[in-house]
């Protein structure tokens, strides 16, 4: 992890900021690139509507990315991986 990542990390997570829905939230993403955020809302058992924000949160602290694609439903859907994995 590089300087800026680590820096980008600890304003995400310090003690004093730490939400538990978006560490979840990065943890699946780190452990399964690639995902939508419906599909990262099943599998923590979560409303998608918590689940963009924590999503959105990640981005803006620099922590993934993310790409739209299309889903089974034709709906563009966001697909989320952790910073420097699909770039």
């Amino acid at each position: 992890m590089n300087y800026n990542s680590e820096e980008a990390y600890r304003k995400a997570f310090n003690t004093n900021r730490l939400n538990a829905l978006r560490y979840r939230v990065y943890v699946t993403i780190t452990e399964n690139p690639g995902l939508m955020d419906e599909e990262i809302a099943a599998r923590l058992g979560t409303p998608i509507n918590s689940i963009t924000g924590r999503v959105k949160e990640l981005h803006d602290h620099g922590l993934i990315t993310f790409d739209n694609t299309t889903n089974t439903r034709n709906n563009t859907c966001r697909r989320s991986y952790v910073k420097g994995e699909s770039e």
